[in-house]
């Protein structure tokens, strides 16, 4: 499979801890089973299937972006990391620089 499932894991785990999503919530939201989301955020399917795209649906994480190698080198990648785990005020800072970014 073209697309690393332990980058993939690592997004969705990143979208519920930062909203603070349950499985339980997961699955009511996604509509797939409480077990298979457990099932799935560990890393135990072998492609895409059904289950793990409403996931990453509910979470907005595009799967067929996700490629084996990441885009962002691993400095640039723990400053986002530390400052979207950061108070709310330097998320939006950031959001509003990326916009800025965006339109140039």
């Amino acid at each position: 499979m073209a697309l690393s499932r332990e980058r993939l894991i690592e997004q969705l785990r990143c979208v519920f801890d930062k909203n603070g999503a349950t499985q339980q919530e997961i699955a009511k939201q996604s509509g797939v089973h409480q077990s298979q989301v457990s099932r799935i955020l560990r890393g135990e399917f072998k492609r895409l299937t059904r289950n793990v795209l409403k996931i990453c649906k509910y979470a907005n994480v595009a799967p067929s972006r996700l490629t084996g190698k990441d885009p962002l080198s691993p400095e640039l990648k723990k400053v986002l990391i530390r400052l979207l785990n950061g108070p709310p005020n330097k998320e939006k800072a950031l959001l509003r620089l990326f916009k800025a970014i965006d339109e140039l």
